[in-house]
């Protein structure tokens, strides 16, 4: 009996140390284990028309909240005006021409699918994914879809294709109760479609705001369509604001990096057009970017470009980032305002190229339509972007222009590859589907 009563004490004392074995290692993951990461990408969304970069109208209470407790970007400039071509720059780190994601306005060209993301190329979901990472996806825009390549990485992709701000809250707060019971950190990147065309909110914020405005000189014309923009804004920002609450509930908001940001803006007349993906003045390429990241919160006041996005995050993740990166950290302060400017392009219906210095001054290019042709830009425009806003009084300053297309022909040869990579002609690429094509010619994207 006594040595029974020995082996039970010795049995009971193992345990003891094998637990306690187990909970310090567990303790130690949960101390060493990577941050979630959400990325929450406001489709359509001009900074402009938020709160915290001065707007008149009360469209972004939550948004405001979330910039204030962050690394907030002031200036931040966009690699190009509309969707695929962006979304794209988010994932890899580079500037358009580069990534080679400059879709075709044609319905035929787009049919053929020439232009999906390059396989050679890694992407954000990728790289989290080869660091333990639970990956999930929820897509309302039908250019970020298996289709054009944007599912790679992902272990997890969702489109609902146009869906509202609420059923995209609702699909990302499921997605969130699932990959929380998992053991490894997750990221998740939910596509927020609102504020799109059309504009249609739903009540009561199709309501909540008409009349001009009286800080901003706008079209007549446009005065319907930019109270229902706002309105869209508002109710994206309140299902914003339900899914921080869910997140809060939870606590997952503390730990977790959030990332709210914005592809492109939206152009009401300002430039002689409506909508996006046509011209490059700050309606259409200065967005929003705000980093909620365990620093204390700064704003940073010079010009940054979308690019800076994944050199970023991974930054703040600690992981090594891709040699194909042509954005930097903007963790890195003094290397970031000793960067001369960032670079923006559109080949749509028009060819245009523009380069913002740090201190927005800007420089756009006219190449002309696309005919393939076209070698030197036929008209030169100089702003002061983030003095006039609005872009309405060209700069003639002959000395400002020559510097500005000195640092812009240096990023410039940067930006834009002389040839092609090899990979973008071999890759296979997926039939797109006729369903497909609609949906994109029904928001605009295809002639």
């Amino acid at each position: 009996m006594r040595v029974q009563g020995k082996r039970a004490i010795v049995t009971v004392l193992v345990l003891g140390v094998v637990l306690i074995s187990c909970a310090i290692v567990a303790f130690r993951f949960l101390r060493t284990k990577q941050p979630n990461v959400i990325m929450l990408m406001l489709d359509t969304l001009r900074a402009d028309h938020l709160g915290y970069f001065g707007y008149e109208r009360a469209t972004s209470p939550n948004i405001d909240a979330f910039a204030r407790e962050s690394l907030a970007l002031k200036y931040v400039v966009a690699t190009a005006p509309w969707t695929p071509t962006s979304v794209a720059t988010m994932f890899t780190g580079m500037y358009a021409s580069s990534h080679g994601m400059l879709p075709p306005r044609k319905r035929a060209d787009a049919q053929r699918n020439e232009f999906s993301l390059r396989r050679d190329l890694i992407t954000l979901p990728e790289i989290l994914k080869a660091h333990g990472y639970a990956t999930s996806a929820i897509s309302t825009n039908p250019w970020i879809s298996a289709t054009f390549g944007f599912e790679r990485g992902f272990d997890d992709f969702k489109n609902i294709i146009r869906a509202r701000a609420n059923k995209v809250t609702d699909e990302a707060i499921l997605a969130l109760n699932r990959l929380q019971k998992g053991a490894t950190p997750f990221f998740l990147y939910t596509h927020y479609l609102d504020p799109h065309d059309t504009y249609d909110p739903p009540s009561p914020y199709r309501e909540r705001f008409s009349g001009p405005l009286k800080a901003v000189n706008v079209d007549p014309t446009m005065i319907e369509k930019l109270g229902l923009y706002d309105g869209e804004i508002a109710f994206l920002d309140h299902e914003l604001g339900r899914l921080f609450e869910y997140l809060k509930q939870k606590g997952l908001y503390d730990d977790t990096v959030i990332i709210v940001l914005a592809d492109h803006g939206e152009q009401f007349l300002e430039h002689g057009a409506t909508h996006h993906g046509k011209m490059l003045h700050n309606e259409e390429v200065h967005v929003p970017m705000f980093f909620k990241i365990p620093q204390p919160a700064r704003e940073v006041d010079y010009t940054v470009s979308l690019a800076d996005f994944l050199p970023t995050l991974l930054d703040v993740l600690k992981i090594e980032r891709p040699k194909s990166i042509q954005g930097i950290s903007l963790l890195d302060d003094e290397n970031s305002r000793a960067r001369q400017g960032v670079f923006s392009e559109i080949s749509s219906i028009s060819i245009y190229k523009a380069f913002t210095r740090f201190d927005g001054k800007k420089i756009i290019f006219d190449y002309g339509a696309i005919d393939g042709t076209a070698v030197a830009p036929a008209t030169i425009q100089v702003f002061d972007a983030w003095k006039d806003r609005n872009e309405a009084t060209p700069l003639h300053d002959e000395a400002l222009e020559r510097s500005l297309i000195k640092d812009y022909q240096a990023l410039y040869d940067i930006a834009v590859p002389k040839t092609k990579s090899s990979a973008v002609a071999a890759q296979p690429a997926p039939k797109v589907s006729d369903e497909t094509l609609d949906q994109l010619k029904s928001m605009g994207y295809l002639q």
